[in-house]
């Protein structure tokens, strides 16, 4: 088995799944390679207010161009303290 040290990719991006929080940006989020040779990439999850306090799975997804590279799941727990979703 041959690992690479240096992984690059051409046009990675990175696709958030989850029900019942919106994602900014909604559509993908382009991964920027940093000086270091890692990748770097912001997204924003938002919990509406009326959202109970319970477990949301997030899906992520990373792709270069149409090529799948990787995925991870997480359970997000929601917590509602003083009438206001955290």
């Amino acid at each position: 088995m041959e690992v690479a040290e240096d992984l690059t990719f051409d046009d990675l991006r990175v696709f958030i799944v989850t029900s019942g929080l919106q994602v900014i940006p909604g559509d993908s989020i382009l991964m920027t390679r940093t000086a270091t040779g890692d990748y770097l990439g912001w997204f924003t999850l938002t919990v509406p207010a009326e959202m109970e306090s319970r477990s949301v799975l997030v899906q992520v997804y990373f792709e270069d161009g149409i090529e799948p590279v990787h995925n991870l799941r997480f359970a997000l727990n929601i917590v509602k303290q003083d009438g206001e979703a955290q």
